[in-house]
């Protein structure tokens, strides 16, 4: 009996590793696009299909047209009609992409790897991308970080990816899957063949970061704080411990450290909603009503006789951040800027250099995190 308990335990056991070794997770793909055609085909391996209770398999280089009408989706292939069809799964080896092409509206294609859900809704298709989180750790390492960048800067943005899948599993929960593909959650392009993404993914799988009460922490990054990252609450609402401004000398001289904007004065009036009549394009007056030296980060601006937020003047003006300079000078408004992006928690520019440098990932991660760690779950569970 001890023998045959011992036994069934350790097949349970050799289940749940597998099972976790297999979970999957679903992101909503083209969410901010109505797509009504897509084609899907592959180079590299045979594709599978099931259609409602129908199977069958497109061969290497063959191609499958699939449009939604009205509630059902029709697919094609070469010239032979399948048929419509509640839901559509297509499927391909893990490790193998196949190409999707967005028909009408007219997008650039891409690749998947694994299986994509496909149903349609009143004439608009809804493709869910199902796969192991690794591999959407790679595509949101190709969407948000891109090449050629140090290895550890990799897994430091891997690891953040990953604590946030976690933290946000159940986002997209009422459209019946985790996470979408647009920076509402993480940039994900998709599956893409990049030895450093694949290996950095791997490093980091089930590895999450943690605040000091042992809460998942929301991986906040962005590309360049301009030598100083934010307070959490300067931008939102929430009040984030981990979260707090920090000099950092490793962003300056990079890219998006610095950048120059200019506009007319009646353009910067018009997207400011500031008033505005012709006398003032010379009126040297109005010009030093709008200059302003920004050199501690303020949050508000006063612009004449009106008080302006700077966070509003960046959305306005279509800024890469809220930390700025005005001048102006004859009928122009120059604005000199630090910084691309929201300028709280992770400086990816700066990470990158850190990570130039030689630290490592925990390093990074503590440099731009007050009070942290890095934790690994054992056991991460996404809805299937």
């Amino acid at each position: 009996m001890k023998f045959i308990l011992t036994l069934t335990f350790a097949i349970l056991i050799s289940i749940c590793f597998k099972v976790n070794a297999q979970q999957q997770i679903k992101i909503g793909l083209f969410r901010s696009s109505e797509l009504n055609i897509i084609e899907i085909k592959s180079s590299e391996e045979t594709i599978k299909v099931k259609a409602d209770n129908i199977f069958f398999s497109l061969p290497i280089n063959s191609t499958v047209l699939i449009s939604a009408i009205s509630n059902e989706v029709s697919i094609f292939t070469g010239n032979f009609n399948l048929g419509k069809f509640k839901k559509v799964e297509i499927e391909i080896r893990d490790n193998a992409g196949m190409t999707l092409k967005p028909v009408s509206p007219d997008y650039p294609e891409n690749k998947y790897t694994e299986i994509l859900l496909i149903c349609a809704k009143q004439s608009k298709l809804s493709i869910i991308n199902k796969l192991t989180t690794v591999n959407y750790i790679v595509g949101v390492l190709r969407g948000e970080i891109g090449y050629d960048k140090p290895f550890n800067c990799y897994v430091v943005m891997a690891i953040l990816a990953q604590t946030y899948a976690e933290g946000y599993l159940s986002r997209h929960r009422i459209d019946n899957f985790n996470l979408c593909d647009q920076t509402h959650c993480q940039v994900f392009k998709g599956y893409f063949k990049y030895a450093p993404y694949q290996q950095a993914a791997e490093l980091a799988k089930n590895k999450i970061v943690l605040d000091a009460n042992g809460n998942i922490i929301e991986g906040l990054f962005h590309s360049n704080c301009g030598g100083k990252t934010q307070n959490s609450e300067d931008v939102w609402r929430n009040d984030l411990s981990y979260c707090k401004s920090i000099d950092d000398s490793f962003c300056l001289n990079q890219k998006n450290s610095k950048w120059t904007k200019s506009f007319s004065i009646y353009d910067f009036c018009l997207k400011l909603n500031i008033p505005f009549n012709t006398a003032q394009t010379n009126d040297f007056d109005f010009c030093s009503k709008i200059q302003l030296k920004n050199e501690a980060r303020e949050k508000e601006i006063l612009i004449g006789n009106k008080t302006i937020n700077t966070i509003y003047v960046r959305t306005q003006l279509n800024l890469k951040s809220d930390w700025f300079d005005i001048s102006c000078t004859g009928d122009s408004v120059l604005i000199n800027g630090k910084g691309f992006g929201h300028g709280v928690g992770l400086c990816q520019e700066g990470a990158i250099e850190m990570a130039k440098q030689g630290c490592n990932e925990e390093e990074i991660i503590q440099y731009y995190f007050r009070n942290v760690v890095i934790n690994e779950r054992k056991k991460i569970l996404f809805n299937n």
